[in-house]
């Protein structure tokens, strides 16, 4: 059984929190699984749009240009967050273009949300320069979870990837391509070890974006049941 669903949210309008007012120093904690309060998303926004002073557009995406925690006032750990993730963003943006390209998938998703949404589980608010936090969560069931952990630990190019979407049923196939880049970037033999020390019931795939000036930012969750 899957499970699809999305809640987007805006950022915070703390005046002393906006984006251009780098007098404030950002800092978070960073957790191992990447789970934030949503009022570290905010922040996490926030910093995203300061960040955006050092990056420049091009053909293949967002590139960070000169540029430290110190240039954009926040700590080491928050900065080297923000440029993995915008990374991760990079190659998502790349796989999912070859992906379209062999068949695998039908639609370009990159920038608009790559797990599918359904309407009725929806809802969406937005800010006038477009930044804010959505979530979307994808559950799949114990066969399934298997599947993709024993893929993920053996698939390391699009072209494998394609081979295990296969196995999967469209929105599942749908919701792997799209975290995939974030799901590669994970330790899937401690995932597995945690999992079947578990209830084994399923997992959860929670995949966040980051709506930013220079285009969606992500990073990705998964948990047990």
């Amino acid at each position: 059984m899957t499970v699809l669903c999305v809640l987007l949210y805006s950022c915070t309008k703390d005046e002393e929190l906006m984006p251009n007012n780098s007098s404030k120093y950002l800092n978070i904690e960073i957790p191992e699984n990447h789970n934030f309060s949503d009022n570290q998303k905010e922040l996490l926004c926030v910093a995203f749009e300061r960040v955006g002073q050092f990056v420049q557009i091009d053909k293949t995406g967002a590139l960070m240009l000169i540029g430290s925690a110190q240039d954009a006032n926040m700590s080491e750990e928050l900065y080297s967050y923000i440029k993995e993730r915008i990374e991760i963003a990079n190659k998502q943006r790349q796989l999912n273009i070859q992906l379209v390209e062999a068949g695998v998938i039908t639609n370009d998703l990159y920038g608009i949300n790559y797990i599918p949404r359904t309407k009725s589980a929806s809802s969406e608010t937005s800010t006038n320069s477009g930044v804010g936090w959505s979530s979307s969560t994808t559950i799949l069931s114990h066969d399934d979870a298997i599947k993709l952990m024993n893929g993920m630990q053996t698939t390391h190019t699009w072209a494998g990837l394609a081979t295990i979407l296969t196995s999967f049923a469209a929105p599942v196939q749908s919701a792997i391509a799209g975290a995939y880049c974030g799901l590669q970037s994970l330790h899937w033999g401690n995932i597995e070890n945690n999992y079947l020390s578990g209830s084994q019931q399923g997992i959860r795939i929670t995949y966040m974006t980051y709506s930013t000036s220079y285009g969606p930012v992500t990073d990705t969750i998964v948990e047990n049941l």
